[in-house]
């Protein structure tokens, strides 16, 4: 593995994704930190499962660390939601994505269909003491029917899923929402592609990018989506996320496999750091990986990249990575934050948190 040093945190659940650094001094302040990140645990409503790890100021980097839940009111959305897989900043609001996506042998669920925010500069006190009011919106497959129709008219070609994901996913979704009158089952075709949301970050310009962990490309590279239109979603139920771009990350997938985006982190401008692994986890009943082995056995990766400015129609849809390093090792890297050059990692363990930094 390559020389990272690793810390663990013990947290209340595990699986802790991404990490966005907290831009709030009061509430660095207030747990006398120098740095923190806001992370979700994904193992629970969305109100149970947003956290932050802050360091203390003047710790050793290896020292210091803890990590705390944050106290959020969800109002009627509270139990609604669950599987919290991505956080990205607009605007002084904290954005939290679900996974769009369903149990790992299916179906789609719509609980895990779901945008949530909340505002960072309301926090100023201790995190256990604070109490933040989280805006929901669930999005009754609205993000999957605008992403799939986009994939469709897109030039860009996803895989092919197999039988087993159209049938465990798809079609088992399409039974139970005609069966049970759901209000949703119209959004769903028998040809679409299930779809898994693990990362996201907002340009400068304010539209927002989700790295799907599924599907890949045609050729196995991850793809990336550009939604507009996300802040205008709460509060109307009827609006709808346009996709604006689906964009490839080209050159981050070995030969013969199938990578998909585990996080995305800003860098500044359009550049962006990226997490590229494995399309699902083993050992725990994948109907991706029953369809799709060539998807498993795959190292998680730190890439960069720059996406050119403006992304009109004309531009390429193929967008070049730089590498930054292999993860040797490590297959459930989960986050990526870099600042002042230096990387930092979250993975996801059993009944702990591990970061590791370079």
């Amino acid at each position: 593995m390559d020389d990272l040093t690793t810390v663990d945190l013990q947290g209340e659940g595990n699986e802790a994704s991404d990490l966005l650094p907290v831009e709030n001094d009061a509430l660095l302040g207030a747990h006398g930190w120098d740095r923190g990140y806001w992370t979700v645990l994904d193992e629970g409503h969305v109100e149970e499962s947003i956290a932050v790890i802050g360091h203390a100021a003047g710790a050793a980097d290896a020292e210091g660390w803890e990590v705390h839940p944050l106290t959020c009111l969800a109002g009627k959305e509270a139990g609604r939601t669950n599987d919290a897989e991505a956080c990205a900043r607009h605007d002084g609001w904290v954005y939290v994505l679900g996974s769009q996506y369903g149990s790992k042998g299916g179906p789609l669920q719509p609980k895990r269909a779901w945008i949530a925010r909340f505002r960072e500069d309301t926090i100023d006190r201790a995190v256990p003491e604070a109490e933040v009011e989280l805006q929901v919106e669930r999005n009754q497959f609205r993000l999957h029917r605008a992403v799939n129709d986009a994939l469709d008219a897109a030039d860009v070609v996803p895989i092919v899923p197999g039988d087993g994901v159209r049938e465990r996913f798809i079609a088992a979704t399409l039974e139970r929402g005609r069966s049970e009158g759901k209000s949703w089952h119209h959004r769903l075709r028998e040809r679409d592609v299930p779809m898994n949301v693990e990362a996201a970050a907002f340009r400068p310009g304010g539209t927002l990018l989700v790295g799907l962990r599924f599907p890949t490309g045609a050729d196995g590279e991850p793809l990336l989506v550009e939604l507009s239109g996300v802040p205008e979603m709460f509060g109307k139920p009827e609006a709808w996320p346009v996709v604006e771009r689906v964009w490839v990350l080209a050159g981050a997938t070995p030969p013969g496999a199938l990578t998909g985006f585990r996080a995305i982190s800003h860098a500044g401008g359009d550049v962006f750091d990226a997490i590229v692994g494995s399309i699902d986890a083993t050992g725990k009943g994948s109907a991706l990986l029953e369809d799709h082995p060539e998807g498993a056995d795959v190292e998680s990766a730190h890439w960069r990249f720059r996406l050119p400015a403006g992304g009109g129609a004309e531009e390429a849809v193929r967008v070049p990575a730089e590498h930054v390093r292999t993860l040797h090792g490590l297959r459930n890297v989960e986050g990526v934050s870099v600042s002042d050059g230096r990387a930092h990692y979250v993975t996801d363990e059993d009944e702990r948190i591990q970061l590791r930094f370079a």
